[in-house]
């Protein structure tokens, strides 16, 4: 069984599996993969289930887990998204039986792409701190415009990749929240107008703002 080794105050995962014994489970779903022509979601979920257990939770990054995920997308001919999709979908339950109960009339991968969105959404939504595997691992600890710039490039590249696997739910998503983070950055553009006009006005009038005379 997997588990967490903590090491001078820091937490490893900990995997059930050596690489070979591992490499003898993959190879079986590997195989249903191309034969299901990636459709099947009991294999999807068997994956994801499998590849959590090795390398831990979607919701933690680490080399080990990464290259482990970057071996498995280059197996599987496809790319490290549809494989974190994958990934996310053995985590949201806790069997496919369960998956099922849930969600009986979402039968194909496709409908499975659409719904994890909204579960994560969900989730955000109930304010209890549950944190879902949404790529946010890498998320800025010490805000700079050359560091919001480096992101929004990494962003950008990792769109095209991935564009062709968003379902119509997610890109109707993405839009909201791309058009959300430009109405602050507008409004704070008009902030920044209002305040270089507003102090352009006291220096014409040779009046010293109060609080530049601290």
């Amino acid at each position: 069984m997997s588990g967490v080794l903590v090491k001078n105050g820091k937490s490893a995962h900990v995997s059930p599996y050596t690489e070979q014994e591992f490499d003898q489970r993959f190879q079986p779903l590997a195989e249903q993969w191309q034969a299901q022509d990636k459709t099947g979601l009991e294999m999807r979920f068997s994956l994801g289930k499998l590849l959590n257990e090795h390398i831990g939770p979607p919701t933690t990054r680490t080399k080990r887990g990464q290259g482990v995920v970057a071996k498995v997308s280059e197996s599987l001919k496809t790319n490290k998204f549809e494989v974190s999709r994958v990934r996310n979908f053995a985590n949201k339950f806790k069997s496919i039986a369960d998956f099922v109960e849930q969600h009986p009339g979402v039968t194909t991968w496709s409908a499975v792409k659409e719904l994890l969105p909204r579960l994560k959404s969900q989730e955000e939504g109930r304010g209890d701190g549950t944190k879902a595997g949404s790529g946010n691992e890498g998320a800025m600890k010490d805000p700079t415009p050359k560091k919001m710039e480096h992101h929004l490039k990494r962003f950008s590249e990792e769109l095209l990749v991935v564009r062709c696997f968003l379902g119509r739910e997610e890109l109707e998503n993405l839009k909201c929240r791309i058009n959300g983070i430009l109405e602050q950055v507008q409004f704070y553009q008009f902030q920044l107008a209002g305040a270089l006009a507003a102090q352009a006005r006291l220096e014409d009038s040779n009046i010293q703002p109060h609080f530049l005379a601290r």
